[in-house]
């Protein structure tokens, strides 16, 4: 009985002496991958960003910029829409105004965004376009429908004002309809299947977005800027989006996008 019991002993011993083994061999070939894989990863971006081609450089930039902006809407203005004293009401009205005022500035500067990318975001792939036209014709477009709304029932506030929330609310009326004035700009053509953007080149030809169509109610705006030849546009982007070493200045999109409406 000892016998058998010294035996199963040095048995387990064994077996936890060999796992330990085991265990240390995977952790350091674990490391040795993720190093390896780093490394790689860091040779193939090099290697692609001094590679890409003029529409790689633009979609690259357009899904980057599409992804930072849309977790900064989730951030400051979706979010905040859900706090449950903003959706039943419960603000004070000092409060409230200054918080729909902050509310439409980045809301404001979204739509901005989407303005600047839309001649090159019409220029990429399918995946691409859908990825835009959800961001601009349907995400921004919900939360804009939902700040108007907040902004409306404001309208129609029995109390009179103390005059600093009433100059308050004179600029958020202004914001609201400089935004307005901006959903203009960012609407297409209707048609049934497919939306047109038409916006010619230097060439005079007319490019076809392919963005799916739906029953959204739109309107024609005449005047929309004009493209400029892929090659430069691409380049012009480039400029315009990033700085040294490849990285988004998401403050130049804004500013750009702001010259140009101004």
């Amino acid at each position: 009985m000892e016998r058998a019991n010294v035996v199963n002993t040095e048995k387990e011993a064994r077996q936890k002496s060999r796992i330990k083994e085991l265990e240390d061999e995977v952790s350091t070939l674990t490391a040795t991958i993720k190093k390896l894989e780093d490394g790689g990863e860091q040779k193939g971006e090099d290697y692609d960003k001094s590679k890409e081609t003029d529409q790689e450089a633009r979609e690259r930039l357009v899904s980057e910029i599409l992804g930072e902006y849309k977790k900064k809407l989730e951030t400051y203005v979706t979010s905040p829409l859900e706090v449950r004293e903003v959706r039943h009401n419960m603000l004070k009205l000092s409060v409230k105004v200054g918080f729909l005022k902050v509310l439409s500035e980045h809301l404001e500067e979204q739509y901005n965004t989407a303005l600047g990318i839309a001649p090159e975001a019409c220029q990429c792939s399918e995946d691409l376009r859908k990825r835009f036209h959800d961001f601009a014709y349907r995400v921004l477009q919900a939360e804009n429908r939902e700040i108007d709304h907040k902004i409306n029932d404001l309208k129609e506030t029995p109390n009179e004002m103390p005059k600093d929330v009433e100059e308050e609310f004179k600029h958020l009326l202004c914001l609201q309809e400089k935004r307005n004035y901006l959903l203009k700009w960012n609407t297409c053509p209707k048609r049934k299947k497919e939306r047109y953007v038409t916006a010619p080149d230097h060439t005079g030809d007319e490019e076809k977005s392919h963005l799916s169509g739906d029953n959204e109610e739109e309107n024609e705006v005449e005047g929309a800027p004009k493209r400029t030849s892929p090659s430069k546009s691409v380049k012009e982007l480039l400029s315009k989006f990033t700085k040294k070493g490849g990285d988004i200045n998401m403050n130049s999109v804004v500013s750009d996008s702001s010259r140009r409406d101004s």
